[in-house]
């Protein structure tokens, strides 16, 4: 699957550019439609697809962020 464009959705979100790319994969920046927030979206490369244990690694990392952002939340961040 190509990498989103600015301006092109995927799911709910509508890409609106490029924040940062590594070995993992590239990140953009995005809004959810449905939420009116602005969100990041990690996409992971190409080459990993097939990797257990890259795929399991980047699940994790997103369960991180995820946890971390509602602490943030509850502290009032």
């Amino acid at each position: 699957m190509p990498n989103p464009t600015a301006g092109s959705s995927l799911g709910p979100y509508t890409i609106e550019g490029v924040i940062g790319s590594g070995s993992m994969g590239d990140v953009f920046r995005a809004v959810d439609a449905g939420l009116g927030r602005r969100v990041a979206i990690k996409i992971l490369a190409e080459k990993h697809k097939d990797s257990p244990e890259l795929r399991a690694r980047f699940v994790r990392e997103g369960r991180a962020v995820a946890a971390e952002d509602g602490r943030e939340r509850a502290d009032g961040g």
